[in-house]
Order: C-alpha cells, then sequence, then structure tokens
C-alpha cells in the first residue's frame, strides 16, 4: 500500500510541474510517458511473491526452459519436479517458451509483458484524455481497482487484453476483420478474450448514455442470477478450472467497493453525457454498460472479475472525461475530482496491499 501511495503523490507532483508548462499534446505526451515507465517499473520489479500467481509463473516459466519443443505440442501435462504444467491455453506456453529460449530470464519476461500491455493501454487513453488532471485521476483509478490484476498477476490475460486496447482503433475504423484477426489471435493466449467479439457491434451503437442506464437498471436482477450466468460461462467455455468460479463461497468484500465505485462513476457519466453529449465518446460509454452489466459475477467470486474488466476497464478514462465535463462552476469539478481521489486513497489503504521489490525479503502466499 505503502509504495502505491508514493507512487501517486509522486505522479502527482510531476503532474503539477507539467501543468505548470501548459496543457498542450506533446506535454500530456511526455507526461503519459512518465505515467508509463512508473507503471513498467512497479510491475517488473516486483518480488516474487508479489501477487496471487507470480511465483507460480516463474515455476512455469523454469519449467519450460528445460522442455524440448516437440513435448509442448504433443502433450496436454508437462511433468516438472514443482508439480504438472497443464496446458489450458497453448498459445502463452508457446510465447513463454519461444522468448525463455532467447531470453532465459523470468525477470526479462515480466518486463515484456509490462511493456507490452502499459504502452498500447496508456497511449490509448492518452487519445481521449485532454488534461494532466484526467490522466492523473486515470493511473489513480488504476492503482485501486485494476493494479491487484495487471500488475501483479493474469499474465495470459493481462496479454490478452491487449487485443481490445488495439482493436477499439479497428472497432471506430469499421475494419472488422482486422478485429476478429487480433481477438482469435488474443484466444490462443486467453479464450476470455472471445468476450470481446461482441463489442465491435454494441461499442458502435448510439445513445450510449441510455445503454449505461439500462445496465444500471438492470443490476440487482443480474445480480440475483449472476450464478446461474457464471454456470452457462463455464458451460460455453468447456473449461473445468472455471467451474470452481461458478460455485465459488469466498468473501466477496472487494466486489462490493468495485460496485460502488462503478456506480459512483456512472452517475458522473451520465450526468456529464446528459450535459455534454459529444464530449465523452460512445464507444467509451457503451464499454463502461457492458462492463457494469458483467459486474454481478465478481459478487460470485473476485475472480469472475477478468470477465468484465475487458469492458469496466475503459471507466478510468470515462470517469476522468466525465468530471471535465459535468458543467457548472470549475469549483465544484474540482471538489468532485478531490472527492473520487479521495474515495479511491480510500479504497488502496482499506485494501492495504503487500508489496515488495525484487532485491526485498517477502514470504510467498499461504496458496503455495
Amino acid at each position: 500500500m505503502l509504495i502505491q501511495v508514493l507512487l501517486i503523490f509522486l505522479v502527482l507532483i510531476v503532474s503539477s510541474d507539467y501543468d505548470l508548462r501548459g496543457n498542450t499534446k506533446v506535454n500530456r505526451h511526455k507526461f503519459m510517458t512518465f505515467v508509463i515507465i512508473v507503471l513498467i517499473l512497479q510491475s517488473g520489479l516486483r518480488h516474487l511473491a508479489v501477487g496471487s500467481d507470480t511465483y507460480s509463473y516463474y515455476q512455469e516459466f523454469e519449467l519450460l526452459i528445460r522442455t524440448p519443443w516437440d513435448m509442448l505440442f504433443f502433450n496436454k501435462a508437462i511433468i516438472g519436479e514443482t508439480g504438472n504444467l497443464v496446458i489450458k491455453d497453448p498459445g502463452f506456453q508457446v510465447l513463454q517458451k519461444a522468448f525463455c529460449t532467447i531470453f532465459p530470464s523470468f525477470r526479462l519476461f515480466l518486463f515484456a509483458i509490462a511493456i507490452f500491455f502499459f504502452v498500447p493501454f496508456c497511449r490509448m487513453a492518452e487519445r481521449y484524455l485532454t488534461s494532466f488532471k484526467q490522466i492523473f485521476l486515470f493511473f489513480c483509478i488504476y492503482q485501486a481497482l485494476y493494479y491487484d490484476f495487471f500488475s501483479v498477476t493474469g499474465l495470459r490475460q493481462t496479454i490478452a487484453t491487449v487485443a481490445i486496447l488495439v482493436g477499439i482503433k479497428y472497432i471506430e475504423e469499421k475494419k472488422w476483420l482486422k478485429f476478429l484477426v487480433i481477438v482469435f489471435i488474443a484466444s490462443f493466449v486467453h479464450k476470455s478474450a472471445f468476450v470481446i467479439l461482441p463489442f465491435y457491434i454494441v461499442g458502435r451503437l448510439p445513445k450510449s448514455k441510455y445503454w449505461l442506464m439500462g445496465s444500471t437498471i438492470a443490476f440487482p436482477f443480474l445480480l440475483v442470477a449472476a450464478r446461474s450466468i457464471a454456470g452457462i460461462l463455464v458451460l460455453v467455455s468447456s473449461a473445468d478450472n472455471y467451474a470452481q468460479y461458478a460455485e465459488s463461497e469466498y468473501e466477496t468484500d472487494g466486489a462490493i467497493f468495485f460496485t460502488i465505485f462503478l456506480f459512483i462513476g456512472c452517475a458522473i457519466t451520465l450526468i456529464a453525457k446528459h450535459r455534454h453529449p459529444d464530449k465523452i465518446p460512445d464507444i467509451l460509454v457503451n464499454a463502461y454498460a457492458l462492463g457494469i452489466a458483467l459486474a454481478p459475477l465478481t459478487w460470485v467470486d473476485p475472480t469472475l472479475m477478468r470477465v468484465g474488466q475487458y469492458y469496466s476497464l475503459f471507466a478510468l478514462i470515462t470517469i476522468p472525461l466525465a468530471i471535465e465535463n459535468l458543467g457548472g462552476q470549475r469549483k465544484f469539478r474540482i471538489l468532485v475530482y478531490w472527492v473520487v481521489f479521495a474515495i479511491v486513497l480510500a479504497i488502496i489503504v482499506k485494501h492495504n496491499r503487500e508489496y515488495a521489490f525484487m532485491w526485498q525479503e517477502m514470504a510467498l502466499g499461504k496458496n503455495y
């Protein structure tokens, strides 16, 4: 938690410095470059004990270094000293094997994935965000809601998520074939990438304000049916490993905070979209609507957040844009801005996530 808070205030200081230089496209680009470097270093320099599965990926990487290519292609599982490696999404193991053949360093692999994700992610956000305050809040919300996944866990889906970060451009340009190709390739790394497919149609729907309102009204009904929906997803995916999520009885306190924040952002977005319909692109609001519609799955098991986060991730861009376009007096917008910032800090402090750098000592989690 301490590292996250320190990084937030570091980015705030740098943001203030750039603000004094002038809100130009060049300066915003330089500031976003700084944010990208911070996010890459935060992810790449983490201790192997940080995150729920970093050490598991490390064991897998070390096993693949010693695994011949033919075993990788013709076996459903590879036997290792630390256990079996089950081939779930073969594209990821092929990617790992190709990387470790050239660079047999898991640390470099972590940095490569961080660069592969954060560069397109932040550059995509940069296309829509128009001020340093927006970029700063984008960084803060990421630390509160998405750091746990994209920065320290879920390497496979982190890679697959790049499909929608790149694909949104093809949706806007109506290049459906390129969009399909990207999603198809991403599905070999993580099969959940197929969840992105409906967005080619939904993302371009007009009157996004009403879709966002509709998903909000439907939320309580979807919450009641969440476990059944999770069960359907298990059947569609044909993956037994997802069944444990649908049948989970885990505590879901994190889902409450996540949902409350989404609804606060939703209210702000609806007001801003009503007052300035053209200031927030429909494609972002439609993604937000899908994110809210899929949020009830996190109440079944927090791990099922991975289904909806392809879409809820766009809240990082939508909420800062919405605050800037709320209308009214500038003092009111600044007040809303700092209230959201306070909520973000409260979430980070409440979660109190443990972090250590690679050169520090940290015990492995109870799951090992």
